[in-house]
């Protein structure tokens, strides 16, 4: 089994892929937090954040009418009225504003006295200047010169902010680089889980699964308003939701990629769309102008009349609501009766997909679909006609076949007898016996071709008998391998079989069974090329299934397409140097398909794969095989 088909892997990989995609989600989301914190700057006085805060604390200042405060922070302050006197100041006398800061800010303001509509007299500050008509008496204008101490001594928001934005710093490298290698992690297992999506063990092609018919367009909404969720949550909610919005995202990510990843491996990409589904509809519509047209056009008409019928009763319009129940009871009585015969058409369908092709459907009892069952009854018709006339010339041919084949029988009976007579007879002349061997090889040869065509003729008109009893699979392959190893060892073949001991039983029919096995090992002694081997592998599938893998390297070139090989005389060497007619492998497809059984061919370059699928015997005990030996030419009359 392929890495890509094997599901437990599949679903690791995915699982993998959500869960390093939720810590790069994580990992951007912390390391942008940190740029806007100004990580990358190692001084944090020098940062906007502690600007930020400056001002802030400054208007605190400003608009507490100078009552003291920040008596132990490391922000510092200096309030200067308009004759350049003191007003106000949080540190010692002796120390100078320029040499405690890292930064001295400069902001003017001023104190003015206003009045309300009721008289009441007010103060407040303004950074703006005097524009209010309102204003009575300015008092002053007013200089605070602010900053923040160098060193930080004092344990307040500033010493706490430079504490974070320290550690970050000495982080932010770090997580860019886990960043980085989590995402080249998340890029090898997507291509990965892109490349395995839709391969499935024992399935061929690309298998779609539930959660790719729901719209691509829902799909990726979802995931769009995963993002938006993430951008507008950002680093300032609470921890377990920071952490859910790139969880959410990475959920919705994975699923919607391998889903998209299908489709498109499927070409059903368009198709899964909405906006497809609409223009279907569309295209339907304008196909159909004439019938869009009319139907449009009623309903327009039904809803005047149900908007008059509504206006009529809002102004207590009695006769209105009487038109609305005229209106309204036929329209429910044809509904129900178009319904009702669309379910009658809608039976009808399915019973002629289950085979029944004769007159179906009673078109008195569908004159809204009369046309519809029309045709289901002609087309049913003409196909049981078809199948009638193909049945009759079918039975015509294997009735040709056979008396043909009955009437060259006798002859080549004969033939035969003579030509084992003269092989007895004392011949002395090299030439003479050298044409009587080819006229013994060539005649049981037409004899063999006379069998397979009255075999095959048999099989396809359904005129074998079958007999499904539990059977010894890998004894019976045992018997094969030793009839024809002899053979294979004379054309420098070498027969690996790989059966297990223990019994293998299977539902099956011994004698047909072993006609499948001799024409798969007679046609590996014609068709395999000298010096190589033949491989016969028996294995148990499941519960209830046994397989049978025969392969061999061809002799010749392979250019010619699986299931044409199990047709009617088509043979893998086109020059024809082999003996054979073409029908072993048709002749044990439908000997197969008699036991309820398949049969599978693979070419892969020169190498030709036959496997054959049976179901297994369940609590049956090994039965004892006896040999079935094919009949051989001019043994039966």
């Amino acid at each position: 089994m392929k890495l890509r088909e094997n599901t437990f892997v599949k679903m690791l990989a995915s699982l993998l892929l959500t869960v390093a995609l939720f810590f790069t989600f994580t990992g951007t989301a912390a390391g942008v937090y940190m740029l806007s914190r100004e990580a990358y700057t190692e001084d944090y006085t020098a940062t906007n954040d502690c600007e930020r805060q400056l001002h802030q604390n400054a208007r605190q200042v400003i608009d507490s009418d100078f009552r003291p405060q920040f008596a132990e922070s490391n922000f510092v302050y200096q309030v200067i009225d308009e004759n350049n006197r003191e007003v106000q100041r949080n540190f010692g006398t002796e120390e100078t504003l320029e040499g405690l800061s890292a930064h001295v800010y400069s902001d003017n303001f001023y104190v003015i006295t206003s009045t309300d509509s009721e008289g009441n007299e007010y103060r407040y500050t303004s950074y703006y200047g005097l524009s209010d008509d309102s204003v009575k008496e300015l008092e002053s204008r007013y200089t605070i010169l602010y900053g923040v101490r160098s060193g930080l001594p004092y344990d307040d928001t500033y010493a706490n902010r430079a504490a974070q934005q320290r550690f970050m710093y000495k982080w932010l490298v770090p997580v860019w680089l886990m960043t980085g290698m989590l995402l080249l992690i998340a890029v090898f297992l997507a291509s990965f889980c892109i490349a395995a999506a839709g391969h499935k063990a024992g399935r061929d092609g690309i298998v779609l699964n539930g959660f790719d018919k729901i719209w691509l367009e829902v799909l990726l909404a979802a995931v769009f308003l995963a993002g938006v969720f993430v951008m507008v949550v950002g680093l300032d909610a609470i921890l377990v939701v920071v952490l859910a919005a790139p969880l959410l995202l990475s959920i919705v990510l994975v699923p919607t990629m391998l889903s998209v990843a299908r489709r498109a491996k499927a070409h059903t990409l368009w198709k899964s769309t909405l906006l497809y589904q609409l223009w279907r509809v569309l295209r339907l519509l304008i196909r159909h102008i004439h019938i869009t047209v009319r139907v449009v056009g009623v309903m327009a008409l039904y809803a005047l009349v149900q908007i008059f019928v509504a206006v009529s009763l809002a102004n207590g319009g009695g006769l209105a609501a009487w038109i609305w129940i005229l209106l309204n009871i036929p329209i429910v009585v044809l509904a129900v009766l178009v319904i009702s015969q669309y379910e009658i058409i809608r039976k009808a369908t399915a019973r002629m997909a289950e085979g029944e092709l004769g007159q179906v459907v009673d078109e008195n009892k569908v004159p809204f679909f009369v046309g519809i069952a029309r045709n289901l009854n002609r087309s049913g018709n003409a196909i049981r006609i078809a199948v009638e006339e193909a049945t009759r010339s079918e039975r015509m041919k294997t009735e040709l076949i056979t008396n043909v084949s009955h009437d060259i029988k006798t002859p080549l009976t004969s033939i035969i007898s003579y030509v084992g007579l003269l092989k007895a007879m004392p011949i002395e002349n090299e030439r003479e016996r050298e044409y009587i061997d080819i006229l013994d090889r060539k005649s049981r040869r037409l004899g063999q071709l006379m069998n397979d065509l009255v075999e095959a003729s048999k099989v396809t008109a359904g005129a074998v008998s079958v007999n499904i009893e539990p059977i010894n699979l890998g004894e019976l392959v045992r018997q094969a391998s030793a009839e024809f190893e002899s053979r294979m060892e004379e054309n420098d073949i070498q027969l690996m079989c790989h059966l297990p001991e223990e019994p293998i039983m299977v539902q099956a029919d011994g004698r047909h069974m072993w006609r499948v096995l001799d024409n798969l090992f007679g046609n590996a002694v014609k068709y395999a090329m000298p010096g190589t081997r033949v491989y016969v592998d028996l294995t148990v599938v499941n519960a209830s299934e046994v397989a049978l893998l025969v392969k061999n390297i061809s002799r010749e070139p392979l250019n010619i397409a699986p299931n044409e090989l199990m047709e009617r005389f088509v043979r893998g060497d086109e020059s024809r140097n082999t003996e054979g007619s073409g029908l072993g492998l048709s002749i044990a497809r439908s000997l197969m398909e008699l036991q309820h059984g398949t049969m599978d061919i693979r070419i892969d370059g020169d190498l030709f794969k036959v496997i054959l699928g049976l179901r297994l015997a369940a609590d049956v005990p090994a039965a004892p095989m006896v040999s079935m030996k094919p009949v051989e030419p001019g043994e039966e009359g």
